[in-house]
């Protein structure tokens, strides 16, 4: 039993280390900025097919604002933009740390993305102490998000920021 749990735990560990590195080679081999995040969303949506992704950039007026997307269906209203504080990819924003919501339903998750959001993951994107936007991950289903998802976004958020940074 200890063995199977313990290659299981390494099978997950390589999966997450070599679906940092796709995104990353995948996101630094353009110049242009869009084009970068884009092939982030497209490459984190395909590994995690039942997941929509987005990425929204703050502006000067403290919004944040939706730069791209995908997994988004033809009926889900997604949101175009937050003001800071303001719901969980405001909120998450605005405390410039991850915000985590295992289930919808027990947990205050005012204003997700989509009506249908069950779990959600909104991850900070920051530069030299500086916030550049926020990677956001939902899912219909409940718990589909768990700690490592948090570590792993982490990660990427902060290869993002560099790249947007220095684009």
């Amino acid at each position: 039993f200890h063995n199977s749990t313990l290659f299981t735990d390494t099978q997950n560990g390589l999966f997450q280390h070599r679906l940092i590195h796709q995104i990353t080679v995948s996101a630094s081999s353009t110049q242009d900025v869009t084009d970068a995040l884009s092939r982030t969303v497209s490459a984190l949506q395909e590994k995690r097919q039942k997941d929509r992704i987005a990425i929204y950039l703050a502006n000067q007026s403290n919004q944040l604002i939706l730069q791209t997307e995908a997994g988004f269906g033809s009926n889900d209203l997604v949101v175009p933009s937050y003001e800071m504080g303001v719901g969980v990819v405001g909120k998450a924003a605005a405390e410039r740390h991850s915000i985590l919501i295992r289930d919808t339903l027990n947990e205050s998750a005012n204003d997700t993305v989509t009506l249908r959001t069950r779990s959600a993951l909104a991850t900070p994107i920051i530069f030299a102490n500086q916030l550049i936007g926020i990677l956001y991950s939902e899912n219909s289903e409940p718990a589909a998000f768990h700690d490592d998802d948090a570590e792993i976004f982490a990660s990427l958020a902060n290869t993002l920021g560099a790249i947007i940074s220095n684009a």
